[in-house]
């Protein structure tokens, strides 16, 4: 239901039983105007099916109805006397939820269910010898997520591609796709060894050092492990490596309403307001010692030269002052600083920095730790107060400490000689 400039607007699904005869439905959408009596109505959409989804959107409506095909109707309520139906796409599954993704487009969400036999695009088709391919499917339904272009209401498709092919399919002695979907054209050219409908991303190396400078961490990752296997060997060396990074930008979340707690019977699990307040963000400065698992941690405001250089400072002082301290990390600005660089000659010959590649902190081992602590801790947290926040994160690496995980990268090792 919905409201528009004065009229109420409902859309039902409405069934009928009549002893010996089966169960029918219909689909109707009704106005009502400001005395709530009807002031339009369209009636009997998608007979022996039931309505799904509804998206109101100024003065249309979108409708999905339900029994073995997707219909989306565009229905056109700008004139609240006499509405009427502008257009359909027939597709498989259904959407049981439709959200305005701009004026021209629609996603549609919902289920692909499981079928015996492939489903005929279109009654066109079904007639035609043309057989779509169809993927197996399961007994379980799988999800759907659709981009619905409804630029044209009174002809809504999934997606341009569609459109081109239906134009130009005669040209190309293709009658029977005139009135393909976009589900058939994805199933046909997901059978292809090309497939010009996808893109896949990569990064261009911009750093022509990288082989070089992955083959030093990863050398150090090798000397790590086996100074590991040989608690001996590493008190000789005299050397902790510690693998460091930054993560700015930890957002202070609050919930707008109380959390509910899981009750049997009533809610599985607890239960949270979609709506929340930012309270600000908190940067975390950490390295994790590659040798016991232990986590080193400084949490500011931000995270420039200052802090970089307090967090050295918290290095030194945690490791005997006859070891030396070797730190891999990124190429950040701070890390190479006048100001750093100033501070590290107070400790001559203390501090040994490994750095990454450019684009490649994916080789940084402190990565895997923050993944981690965002899954199973960030994720779902709320705050009152960015205070509360720092509190929380400082627990949750206590706990951490507590049992230490030493990780151990495995990556291309077997590739490298020590």
């Amino acid at each position: 239901m919905d409201e528009y400039e004065g009229f109420f607007r409902a859309a039902t699904t409405s069934q009928r039983f009549t002893f010996g005869e089966p169960l029918s439905t219909s689909n109707n959408i009704y106005i009502l105007d400001q005395e709530m009596k009807i002031a339009g109505r369209l009636e009997g959409l998608a007979p022996s099916e039931k309505i799904y989804s509804v998206r109101y959107f100024g003065p249309r409506a979108y409708l999905v109805t339900y029994r073995q095909i997707d219909p989306l109707f565009t229905v056109d309520l700008k004139d609240p006397y006499n509405p009427k139906v502008l257009g359909e796409l027939k597709i498989p599954g259904y959407s049981d939820y439709l959200h305005p993704f701009d004026e021209n487009h629609l996603i549609g969400i919902g289920k692909e269910l499981s079928a015996t036999q492939p489903i005929p695009v279109d009654e066109t088709l079904e007639k035609q010898t043309l057989t779509m391919p169809v993927p197996p499917r399961t007994a379980e339904p799988y999800l759907k997520i659709g981009l619905f272009d409804v630029s044209d209401p009174s002809n809504p498709t999934l997606s341009q591609l569609a459109v081109h092919v239906r134009k130009n399919c005669e040209i190309e002695g293709f009658c029977c796709l005139r009135k393909v979907n976009k589900t058939a054209i994805k199933r046909i050219l997901d059978e292809q060894p090309v497939q010009p409908h996808k893109t896949n991303y990569y990064l261009v190396r911009k750093d022509p050092e990288f082989d070089t400078k992955m083959a030093q961490v990863l050398v150090v990752y090798q000397e790590v492990n086996q100074f590991n296997d040989d608690i001996n060997l590493y008190s000789d060396h005299k050397k902790a490596t510690v693998s460091y990074d930054e993560k700015p930008g930890i957002q202070a979340i609050a919930g707008i309403a109380k959390d509910l707690p899981p009750e049997p019977g009533k809610y599985k699990s607890w239960g949270r307001d979609y709506e929340y307040r930012r309270l600000g963000t908190l940067s975390l400065l950490a390295g994790i010692d590659l040798h016991d698992g232990f986590i080193l941690s400084l949490i500011r405001e931000r995270h420039r030269s200052l802090e970089f250089t307090e967090f050295l400072q918290v290095l030194h002082e945690h490791y005997d002052p006859a070891w030396q301290i070797r730190v891999i990390l990124d190429n950040h600005s701070a890390h190479v600083s006048k100001e750093t660089m100033q501070w590290l000659k107070q400790y001559p010959n203390r501090f040994e920095f490994v750095f990454t590649p450019k684009h490649g902190s994916w080789l940084n081992m402190i990565e895997m730790f923050f993944s981690k602590m965002t899954r199973s801790f960030l994720r779902s947290l709320r705050v009152s107060t960015k205070e509360e926040l720092k509190l929380r994160i400082n627990q949750y690496l206590d706990e951490v400490n507590a049992d230490p995980v030493i990780f151990k990268w495995k990556y291309r090792l077997d590739e490298l000689t020590v």
